[in-house]
């Protein structure tokens, strides 16, 4: 969700920079805007992906797994449980 604020917030100021002036911006602060506005994008859709294979990887390593019957998904909401061999079969 802060990659998603980052951006709306970067094309809202975007846009009403170049409205209250009524020129281009100068080039400087148009590559700063599209920085931002694909930095924010990346903070989106790339660092979930990177941080849960992270995780996964280093637990894997630790010797949990994946709780299936612990674990759910709801829409776009995941909630992953990790656990030793024995807790994630007690019940």
């Amino acid at each position: 969700m802060f990659g998603v604020g980052m951006g709306l917030l970067t094309i809202v100021i975007w846009s009403l920079l170049s409205k209250m002036y009524n020129k281009k911006l100068p080039e400087k602060l148009n590559k700063l805007f599209f920085g931002v506005f694909i930095a924010s994008l990346l903070l989106t859709f790339a660092l979930p992906q990177i941080a849960h294979m992270t995780v996964n990887n280093y637990l894997e390593g630790q010797n949990y797994q994946i709780c299936e019957d612990k674990s759910h998904r709801w829409l776009h909401a995941v909630t992953i449980v990790y656990g030793k061999n024995s807790a994630c079969n007690a019940k």
